[in-house]
């Protein structure tokens, strides 16, 4: 029975196409995997050719409001109702997808890493999990450097006694 794959990214489309690049990578050596989407995110993903053609998809709901526009300005309601709705029906989505009689079950989920959540609950379940983080490198190198950067003095975003000090005179 070959691996089967539960790759479940962040519901927003930098998280996605990393986490499809991963998908068709171990599509190509042989394993099953599939591809859980919110169900907001699958109807958009459905008008597009699909990446892979043995890329299986399935859906859970994030709990939001169909015209909820889940971008950056509406991030902390995303997390919320992803923490929430989207915890609760992904753990009932991967016990029947575990719990499958047929050779079909699934052996292993790889989940976003802002989405700790995911993990547990597969490890919960008894299945082997792993986060990947989906961002770029660039984007990892600048949260590698914030050590140095703090160490140096400079810090991205001025404390209140810095910022108060340099705009005293100004007014």
């Amino acid at each position: 029975m070959a691996a089967h794959v539960l790759a479940f990214p962040w519901p927003l489309q930098g998280h996605i196409n990393p986490m499809l690049h991963l998908a068709s990578a171990l599509l190509d050596a042989g394993l099953r995997v599939t591809f859980l989407h919110t169900e907001h995110n699958l109807r958009r993903f459905t008008r597009v050719p699909p990446h892979h053609p043995r890329l299986r998809l399935v859906s859970i709901p994030d709990g939001l409001p169909d015209h909820h526009p889940r971008s950056v300005g509406g991030l902390m309601e995303l997390v919320e109702s992803m923490g929430t709705a989207g915890s609760a029906a992904y753990r009932a989505l991967l016990l029947r997808m575990v719990d499958s009689d047929d050779d079909d079950a699934v052996t292993c989920v790889i989940a976003d890493g802002v989405m700790p959540f995911a993990v547990s609950v597969a490890e919960e379940l008894g299945v082997p999990a792993l986060a990947f983080r989906t961002e770029s490198a660039c984007g990892f190198l600048a949260y590698l450097s914030v050590p140095r950067l703090l160490e140096l003095g400079e810090t991205p975003v001025p404390s209140d006694e810095q910022t108060n000090s340099r705009f005293v005179g100004a007014v």
